[in-house]
């Protein structure tokens, strides 16, 4: 999934400080250990569902997150400016709210929430998502998670969920994958 805008910026927060505001996007998070020798390939943050978690772990080692950012408005030239800020993390010491259909993702850790847009950013090779045929670019239109035989709905535990179908759209053709694909 790629990271959309970003949609809100918590009034006090570093960020709101720093002057991060809702509109802007973040290209790139950098961050100062052996995470930061990533790359495209192996970059902890190339899924922005993970990104929220990725920054409360480091939060708690009192971690800092150099973000590329994109900003929302053109400058005198006509273009984007893109600015490198340095946002020290605050721990996490509160749940968010559960996500519902077109909500925000909330990174408290930052102060902000934004968008995941429903277009696959990449696809890694022999990844469950190669597997059930997905290609850079495919548009997510729907997801069904399928819990195990065993799992029991109403159930307060939380089950391991291994099967998804996944609807997506290519080249304006809206089909399925081809099969329910492991992804654990």
């Amino acid at each position: 999934m790629e990271m959309g805008k970003i949609a809100a910026v918590q009034q006090d927060s570093e960020a709101a400080r720093l002057g991060i505001q809702p509109g802007d996007f973040i290209d790139k998070f950098s961050i100062d250990n052996s995470l930061s020798e990533s790359t495209a390939a192996n970059d902890p943050f190339d899924d922005p569902v993970d990104a929220p978690e990725l920054l409360r772990q480091l939060a708690e080692e009192d971690g800092r997150v150099r973000l590329t950012v994109r900003r929302s408005s053109a400058g005198s030239n006509g273009r984007q400016s893109t600015d490198e800020i340095d946002v020290p993390l605050r721990k996490v010491t509160w749940l968010s709210d559960i996500v519902g259909e077109n909500d925000p993702l909330d990174a408290p850790a930052l102060g902000i929430a934004y968008r995941v847009l429903n277009r696959v950013a990449e696809v890694r090779p022999d990844s469950p998502a190669a597997l059930a045929g997905l290609q850079s670019r495919d548009m997510i239109t729907k997801a069904e998670f399928i819990l195990p035989k065993d799992a029991k709905r109403g159930s307060k535990a939380s089950p391991q969920l291994e099967l998804a179908w996944v609807l997506i759209q290519r080249n304006a053709i809206r089909e399925r994958s081809g099969r329910p694909e492991r992804f654990r």
